[in-house]
């Protein structure tokens, strides 16, 4: 969903109008933000809604991924790499540079190891000596946003994230709260994501979505927010016949609260055991449904090395069983 399709004052939910107060101030200012909250509460539209409406919207907005990548590539991405160009003696512009006047998201940055955090923490400091002093610096102009899912501030992080770093983020950080605690503004989301998708589906719009699919849709605890919200959404308008939206067209039975899933502990397992079981069997159902290791990696997001990491842990190197309903369930939640 696009944030800049309303004002602050539009949402019913307190926390969603503090929110979008504190991007709009975020906007007026040009050092660094920190975006918090869980997986699919729109860190990244946030990010650009705050990068349209500085004086820098003109200029480019590019985003970074943390996870899943090497340090090496991170390094090369970020900064740039002579080795990469195609021309001898030149080097190729990381995105810091290619930014310059506009602005970079770097989401998943704890991902990052220390000596390119401290990198990053040093172009920061270098930005707001030169904005201080007026004096006309070789440091690309960008500004930098950065997200995480993980509540660094909160949490015990030492070793993860640098805490000069952290301590300069803490200044302007935004914590996005998770779909369930802003049940307010569903149907608001729910027509926006719907009229939304029925332009980029090339499809005529529906026009309302009936009492019933919306107390299913009110029913859900929504473990994946705003991005889960939209592919139920999505399945429904391409699934919808003319008429209204029913529950038959969300494609999903929300009274058997198959996405309130529920992990009992077996005796004698701990939280590491359980947590291993599960990444276990999810990697097991994409080993079933894809081909090759490649295809693999790409629908669970992660690396060709990550996986082969994960599949030596996991002791699945040359073993595959049948996964339970519940990895398949979470399997399907986790590529979507």
């Amino acid at each position: 969903m696009r944030f800049n399709q309303r004002d602050e004052n539009e949402y019913r939910a307190a926390t969603m109008r503090e929110v979008m107060a504190m991007a709009r101030s975020a906007a007026q200012h040009d050092g660094p933000v920190l975006l918090l909250g869980e997986t699919g509460t729109g860190k990244e539209h946030l990010a650009r809604w705050i990068h349209e409406r500085s004086w820098r919207g003109d200029e480019p907005f590019f985003v970074f991924d943390c996870a899943g990548t090497q340090p090496k590539r991170a390094e090369a991405v970020l900064f740039g790499d002579e080795t990469a160009s195609a021309i001898p003696g030149r080097r190729r512009r990381g995105l810091l540079e290619q930014a310059d006047k506009g602005t970079l998201l770097v989401a998943e940055f704890p991902r990052l190891d220390l000596v390119l955090q401290r990198r990053l923490l040093l172009h920061l400091d270098s930005v707001a000596f030169a904005r201080s002093s007026r004096k006309t610096s070789t440091c690309p102009d960008t500004r930098i946003i950065m997200s995480s899912r993980r509540d660094i501030l909160a949490e015990d992080c030492e070793g993860e994230v640098l805490e000069a770093l952290r301590d300069t983020l803490s200044s302007s950080m935004i914590r996005l709260p998770p779909l369930r605690d802003r049940l307010e503004d569903l149907e608001l989301l729910v027509g926006e994501l719907v009229a939304e998708l029925s332009l980029e589906l090339d499809v005529e719009c529906p026009a309302l979505i009936d009492a019933g699919a919306m107390a299913a849709l009110k029913s859900s605890s929504w473990p994946g927010n705003i991005r889960a919200l939209r592919n139920v959404l999505e399945r429904a308008v391409m699934n919808h016949t003319g008429g209204q939206i029913c529950t038959r067209d969300l494609g999903l039975d929300f009274q058997s609260d198959d996405w309130n899933m529920v992990v009992k502990f077996p005796n004698g397992q701990s939280l590491h055991d359980v947590t291993r079981d599960v990444a276990r069997g999810v990697v097991q159902e994409a080993l079933r449904r894809c081909h090759g290791k490649q295809e693999v990696a790409a629908r669970l997001g992660i690396s060709r090395h990550s996986l082969a990491y994960q599949l030596r842990v996991l002791g699945l190197e040359d073993k595959i069983e049948q996964p339970s309903a519940f990895v398949a369930e979470a399997y399907r939640r986790l590529t979507g």
